[in-house]
């Protein structure tokens, strides 16, 4: 996922509230994903997160 934000690569962790309209996308990569991190979009200048999701066939 790219985004054109200028915020710090690294998520702060914060939990949305129980009534929040976003914030929850990072918090499932975070429990799915074998491993995740963040890093600056060469395409946008602003953040890329990337994912590794094991498949089991």
């Amino acid at each position: 996922m790219h985004d054109d934000g200028r915020t710090a690569a690294c998520p702060s962790g914060a939990r949305p509230g129980c009534e929040a309209e976003s914030g929850r996308g990072l918090l499932i990569v975070q429990q799915l994903a074998d491993s995740w991190g963040t890093t600056v979009s060469t395409r946008t200048g602003g953040n890329v997160t990337w994912a590794v999701l094991r498949v089991e066939l």
